[in-house]
């Protein structure tokens, strides 16, 4: 077995060990905190890292509980000792969305409609989408974090889409009462086939605009569904909660 399949079979087992946890609180933190820092270290390692360089100020916020389900896509335990890692403020279920959507939803063992919500971290379709290489947002490779890999190619998406972008959509809400507005900004690219879909906030203040993103994965993007996804724009999708 390749270094790539031992790696992904490891994270897998440490994601249904913290699945497993339970007990009191306090005590189930404390394990899934042992679990991540002793069997997943390079996981840890990565998210000291973007807590290092305050790279999670930089994203917007998302709820743990998926909009397709209903359910949490990670247990409150491992919501907590996430942000713990990640040295930030939360509110279960509302939290950091790039911590979320990245390291969160590499620990997710919740079943979905599409699938784990890992197999775009660990499988090549979201890199080819964009024209990278097959391994370049694999979690446990390069010599950055997956968090850093994955805001480098969507935020230039998102703050200036492609010519040759699927779609492009944006909605902007009235600026409130401190002059700030947000607009959702929903990008979907295709290369060599494969779609995906990236969505974020532009945030617009006294002339400076800020894109924080929210998340990005691959799509099957038939004409049906880029109509229903224009459809829908002016409603919070994929987990957001608010730009953060």
């Amino acid at each position: 077995m390749d270094e790539q399949h031992l790696t992904l079979a490891e994270l897998d087992a440490s994601a249904r060990r913290i699945a497993a946890v339970t007990g009191e609180r306090a005590a189930s933190r404390a394990r899934i905190h042992t679990i991540i820092t002793g069997e997943i270290p390079w996981l840890a390692d990565q998210i000291w890292a973007d807590r290092a360089e305050g790279r999670f100020a930089e994203w917007a916020l998302s709820t743990a509980i998926d909009e397709n389900t209903g359910e949490a896509v990670v247990s409150r335990e491992l919501f907590e000792v996430l942000h713990d890692l990640a040295g930030l403020e939360a509110q279960w279920p509302i939290g950091n969305a790039g911590l979320l959507h990245c390291y969160g939803y590499l620990l997710s063992t919740a079943s979905t409609p599409y699938g784990l919500k890992r197999d775009r971290w660990v499988t090549s379709e979201l890199a080819t989408a964009f024209g990278l290489a097959p391994d370049a947002f694999s979690p446990w490779t390069g010599s950055e974090s997956l968090l850093s890999r994955v805001a480098h190619v969507i935020v230039p998406v998102l703050t200036n889409p492609p010519a040759d972008a699927l779609a492009v959509h944006t909605a902007i809400t009235q600026p409130d009462a401190a002059g700030v507005s947000h607009a959702t900004r929903t990008v979907v690219v295709q290369r060599h086939g494969v779609a995906a879909l990236a969505y974020g906030f532009v945030v617009q203040h006294a002339g400076v605009r800020v894109l924080r993103p929210v998340t990005v994965f691959p799509v099957s993007a038939s004409s049906d569904w880029l109509a229903e996804l224009a459809a829908d724009v002016s409603q919070l999708r994929f987990n957001a909660v608010g730009a953060g």
